[in-house]
């Protein structure tokens, strides 16, 4: 049971992480003001989204220059 729960919770995370960055990226193009912070990028990565967001981030090219949260995706 408890390998469900985390499978799951592993599962939600990453997802949502997915969708954040992606969000991001396209938000990056469009529209300024409804941005995703920094802030809730990492911490969805620090939760456990790290690989997935990290995955993503490399496939779409998004905030690849920026090397601390390339370290913090790779390393959470």
């Amino acid at each position: 049971m408890k390998d469900i729960i985390f499978f799951t919770y592993i599962a939600f995370i990453s997802s949502l992480s997915v969708v954040l960055c992606i969000y991001d990226k396209i938000a990056s193009k469009h529209a300024r003001g409804a941005r995703v912070r920094e802030k809730t990028l990492c911490l969805c990565a620090l939760a456990g989204g790290a690989l997935a967001m990290l995955l993503t981030m490399t496939w779409i090219r998004h905030k690849t220059k920026h090397t601390w949260i390339m370290v913090l995706c790779g390393t959470a």
